[in-house]
């Protein structure tokens, strides 16, 4: 099992949500998965320690991340 890593995710905040920047999260942080989550979008509350969740803002900029 490959577990997230958080080190690192502070770079990431304010960036454009698009697949090069979730390819750079993934390697980042050792992930196998990313979720994507828009502004209003409902959210499972499952934990995956193998998954990066992206939080992004209605300009499609990443606001926060975390693993799980």
């Amino acid at each position: 099992m490959t577990t997230c890593r958080v080190e690192g995710f502070a770079a990431f905040v304010g960036r454009e949500a698009n697949s090069a920047t979730g390819n750079e999260i993934l390697r980042a942080s050792g992930a196998k998965t990313l979720r994507w989550v828009q502004p209003g979008m409902m959210v499972t509350q499952e934990f995956n320690p193998e998954r990066v969740t992206i939080w992004v803002d209605a300009n499609n900029r990443i606001e926060r991340l975390n693993c799980g």
